[in-house]
């Protein structure tokens, strides 16, 4: 048996006033312990949840992707290394600027 630690909610919508029809959530999701010894089998894992908004139903799961500790440490390198290159992709001009001769 699993428990799950919802650790944020981001809103998909145009402004911060509408209500948004997609959200994706963030969990963390703990073994609990079952053996007598207070040790569990599985690993803590981090789940990414897509919910969509269903008039009369609420917030209902539509996709979930479970990673390990591992994986979404090599997740996070990697969104680091690529928010680097956008910020620095804005900020560099795109060749070598030479200046006009005057006369």
């Amino acid at each position: 048996m699993r428990t799950n630690e919802i650790v944020t909610t981001i809103p998909n919508g145009a402004s911060a006033t509408a209500r948004p029809d997609t959200a994706l959530e963030i969990a963390v999701e703990l073994p609990q312990a079952d053996k007598p010894n207070g040790q569990a089998d599985e690993q803590p894992s981090i789940a990414f949840r897509r919910l969509t908004w269903g008039s009369g139903l609420g917030w209902c799961r539509q996709q979930t992707l479970t990673l390990t500790p591992a994986e979404a440490e090599a997740v996070l390198k990697a969104l680091q290394k690529s928010r680097r290159k956008w910020r620095g992709a804005a900020a560099t001009p795109h060749g070598k600027v030479i200046p006009f001769p005057s006369e």
